[in-house]
């Protein structure tokens, strides 16, 4: 007895095109995909999620978003004599309070002729945070660097300026 209302059942539900949202039009068809192009689709994704993590965690944001970050950026940049690195780090001011020939330019020409002319006057071998001090938009970090070929060492305090979440060294005291 359970056969037949199986059956009755079954030719019940073929048998009422009304109750079919889909009676009346053609088949679907299905998209089959080779292997070869599922894996370069999967492998193109990895590539994909593999970017946006480095992006997101290793280059730029991430160096700036503290004052600690963004001094540890300047000085590994200054040790590996990176003059466009070095600038990205530094704050500069626009219009009425820039001050002349310190601009992003002429900051990064000076500092790679300095390094290219006298590398022995620039020999940054080390450095480290001694302190941090950050209230609202304004920091001052102490570093403590050694430096030269004598490896003399000495403790600086630096002033940075909080700009659209990014933090920027005052090197040249534009407040």
């Amino acid at each position: 007895m359970n056969e037949t209302a199986a059956s009755r059942s079954t030719e019940q539900t073929t048998n009422l095109p009304e109750l079919d949202p889909f009676a009346g039009f053609p088949p679907a068809r299905t998209l089959t995909l080779s292997t070869r192009t599922k894996v370069f689709i999967l492998l193109a994704l990895a590539a994909g999620a593999i970017l946006y993590l480095y992006l997101k965690f290793m280059a730029g944001d991430g160096s700036q978003s503290s004052p600690q970050k963004a001094t540890e950026g300047f000085f590994q940049a200054a040790i590996d004599k990176d003059a466009k690195a070095m600038a990205s780090f530094l704050y500069f001011a626009s219009g009425e309070a820039a001050i002349e020939g310190m601009d992003k330019e002429s900051v990064v020409q000076n500092w790679e002729k300095l390094f290219k002319e006298e590398p022995e006057i620039v020999l940054l071998q080390d450095f480290e945070v001694l302190d941090v001090q950050e209230v609202n938009d304004a920091a001052t970090v102490v570093i403590k660097v050694k430096a030269g070929p004598e490896e003399v060492s000495g403790e600086q305090p630096y002033q940075l300026k909080k700009v659209k979440d990014k933090w920027f060294i005052d090197l040249f005291g534009q407040r």
